[in-house]
């Protein structure tokens, strides 16, 4: 249940409307009368044209960007609303027009009326806000209400005080000398004879602002009645509602108008949630229209006064002191800077844009101290290769990092990225250095600079810097990388062997691989993990397959020391015989390009040996295309984990753009060799074994992230 009313925000505008009416119409030659009633016209007019705009708004659904609308500037503007509430309940408490803050200082004199008047307004509010607070009853307010102007001409009555008197001393409003009923307004509109039109198209920029400062506002209240609900308000419907009222008003003569923030939750608090509410309170004003009397010359100021004073007391205690538990501390600042700033510049759509303002500068504030980045040390591409290239990468894995940098980067992280960056770098001491730009949704000239200056360092450094995920040249970010030097120029090679590679992947994949092969070129682990005896007495094919699957049993670094030590103690056994003696239970397969290998949900039967080409693992992701999660090198094996734990395959394996061959070594053999030959089918185990717990190995050393 809502209430809506005439706002003040609108009369601004239609105030200069028929300011500029009036006088353009006298200067055309309209007597006072026919300018006045062009004036009628314009506003109403006005009004009519804010309400089909508004609804426009509505209808189009662009009331959703009310949500924009940083919180604290909404609180501060609430804040304002309580303070409009508040400083208005002492004006008719008083009688005194308090319109600034300057205009407080007329209470700063020795009277002892007007210090009584406002201390009752005071009283009567406090009264109120303690009875809806502690009395649950519904009927406590309204009879609190209904008796006081009771008990008020009681007292004047028993006091003796006439009502002249009381009249005077602006307790009880004056009655009006010559008081009409509000229909007679529409005699002013002169039948609309001698109406100057040509002076109306003048003031469409003023209608435009008008739209402009209502529509505003309309989002505002909304905003405001919508954090007080439970339930979520259909925002472009209220808007919709809005510009009906607006409209109905104008084609009747009335002024722009919106919901009540005041009236509405002064309601929602006392449980009205019947729309007979809204019904009374429009035949109650409909007969107040039509009436030739003014029911408020009857009505104690203070009474009007306190009620004023409590709806401005309940609303500034919500949004400047209760508040301060619903948002941060800054943003509590930004709350009553809001305030502040409304009340000094004498505007609220000014002010309102100013808090806005700073609440974005606050914003670009946090966001630059958020992380800009973090660094995982020690990732792993999903190339599977095989066991002694992954030996040697294991030993290597701290001299790789990957720097995902996210977000937004501008100027504001420019000092995180270049100082903050280079020290963590630093401190990690690595040799390879990717920086993924996957996940960031653009960047500044200011950050690219500031890139820039960390990847030089590195550089000199000795770092290799693989970009990825930077898109095509042709787009901002790899633009303004490549402008700024971070990036490097075409066809461009340093001269200098001591400065580390810059370079460019696709993707954090490709980006790793390459890290890896270089890796690789230079690990003196590689040679010492691949050395095997020859296979003395093999064809091609066997010796082949004997000789991938001798990799996964060749003793690690450390272990050679200790095997020598005990080589005379251990009982002689032929490796090579036995892997000969497995390889002839392999069945060798070829697969074309993008032919399926495992399916998905196939039994899980076999495990493959890849002896030539490559393989992906893949699964499907949004919109049903397959995204690769490992890729497969000749000597890797395939399928290990699935065909040690699960039934069936989760994930399916596909033969690489070149097609591939692999030998597959199927349950039912390895059954027979559990029975035949027990020694093989160990050896068996034993390399799906180490396959298991290098790969596991591998994903785990990949998890350190650190944030900037």
């Amino acid at each position: 249940l809502a209430v809506g009313q005439v706002q003040d925000i609108g009369l601004i505008f239609l105030s200069q409307i028929a300011r500029e009416v009036f006088d353009a119409a006298i200067a055309a030659g309209s007597t006072p009368h026919e300018a006045l009633a062009t004036v009628l016209v314009a506003c109403a007019g006005a009004t009519a044209l804010t309400g089909v705009g508004v609804f426009v708004v509505g209808k189009l659904r662009l009331s959703c960007y009310v949500e924009l609308l940083p919180l604290p500037v909404i609180g501060g503007y609430l804040g304002y609303i309580g303070y409009f509430c508040l400083a208005a309940g002492a004006s008719l408490g008083t009688g005194l027009a308090i319109d600034g803050i300057q205009t407080w200082a007329q209470f700063f004199v020795l009277d002892a009326m007007l210090w009584g008047k406002l201390a009752l307004s005071i009283a009567f509010a406090l009264v109120l806000f303690f009875i809806s607070k502690k009395i649950k009853h519904p009927a406590a307010l309204p009879a609190v209400l209904l008796a006081t102007p009771v008990i008020f001409y009681l007292g004047l009555l028993i006091a003796g005080i006439p009502l002249a008197s009381a009249r005077a001393s602006n307790w009880i409003p004056h009655p009006e000398q010559h008081p009409t009923a509000g229909w007679q307004c529409f005699e002013l509109y002169n039948g609309f004879h001698g109406i100057a039109w040509h002076v109306l198209p003048a003031q469409i920029v003023h209608v435009f602002l008008l739209f402009l400062v209502v529509a505003f506002g309309s989002v505002l209240d909304i905003a405001a009645i919508q954090v007080e609900q439970p339930k979520p308000l259909d925002s472009d419907a209220e808007m919709r509602m809005v510009g009906i009222s607006n409209l109905v008003s104008g084609l009747g003569g009335g002024y722009t108008g919106s919901y009540i923030f005041s009236m509405t939750i002064f309601s929602q608090r006392q449980k009205v949630s019947s729309k007979m509410s809204g019904a009374i309170v429009c035949a109650g004003e409909l007969l107040l229209f039509l009436l030739p009397i003014d029911i408020l010359q009857f009505m104690p100021g203070f009474f009007i006064g306190g009620i004023m004073v409590l709806f401005g007391i309940e609303i500034m205690l919500d949004w400047l002191v209760y508040c301060r538990s619903k948002v941060s501390l800054r943003e509590y600042f930004l709350v009553w800077f809001t305030l502040i700033v409304i009340m000094a510049l004498g505007n609220l759509i000014n002010g309102c844009a100013v808090a806005i303002g700073a609440s974005a500068c606050v914003f670009l504030f946090n966001y630059s101290q958020t992380p800009a980045f973090e660094i995982r040390q020690a990732p792993t591409s999903m190339l599977a290769r095989p066991w002694a290239e992954m030996v040697a990468l294991q030993a290597q894995r701290e001299r790789k990092v990957c720097v995902h940098f996210h977000g937004y980067l501008f100027f504001g992280a420019s000092l995180q990225i270049s100082q903050r960056g280079l020290r963590l770098m630093q401190q990690l001491q690595a040799t390879e250095v990717i920086m993924d730009f996957e996940q960031v949704v653009a960047l500044d000239s200011t950050a690219a600079k500031a890139i820039s200056t960390l990847v030089r360092s590195l550089q000199v450094q000795g770092m290799n810097i693989v970009f990825a995920a930077v898109g095509p040249q042709e787009k901002q970010m790899h633009r303004l990388l490549l402008q700024n030097g971070a990036l490097p120029l075409e066809h461009e090679e340093s001269t200098d062997n001591a400065l580390g590679r810059i370079e460019v992947a696709a993707d954090v994949g490709e980006a790793l691989v390459r890290c890896e092969e270089r890796l690789l070129r230079g690990s003196s682990t590689l040679a010492t993990c691949s050395a095997l005896k020859p296979l003395s007495s093999a064809d091609d094919a066997l010796g082949e397959i004997a000789l991938m699957l001798g990799r996964f049993l060749a003793p690690l670094p450390h272990d050679q020391a200790r095997e020598q030590e005990h080589e005379e103690e251990a009982s002689p056994v032929d490796v090579e015989e036995q892997l000969l003696g497995i390889a002839k239970r392999m069945e060798e397969r070829s697969f074309a390009p993008g032919e399926v290998i495992m399916a998905e949900g196939g039994a899980c039967d076999e495990v493959g040996l890849l002896l030539e080409g490559s393989a992906t693992k893949s699964r499907w992701g949004e919109r049903r295309v397959a995204k690769a999660t490992q890729m497969y090198s000749p000597g890797c094996m395939m399928g290990v984990l699935d065909f040690q734990v699960s039934t069936s395959h989760a994930e399916p394996i596909s033969a690489g753009p070149e097609g591939c061959r692999m030998a597959v070594l199927s349950r039912a053999a390895l059954e027979v060799l559990q029975r035949e030959e027990p020694t093989q089918a160990l050896l068996v185990h034993r390399a799906m074994l180490r396959n298991i717990a290098l790969m596991t190995q591998v994903a785990a050393s990949g998890d350190a992230i650190r944030n900037a």
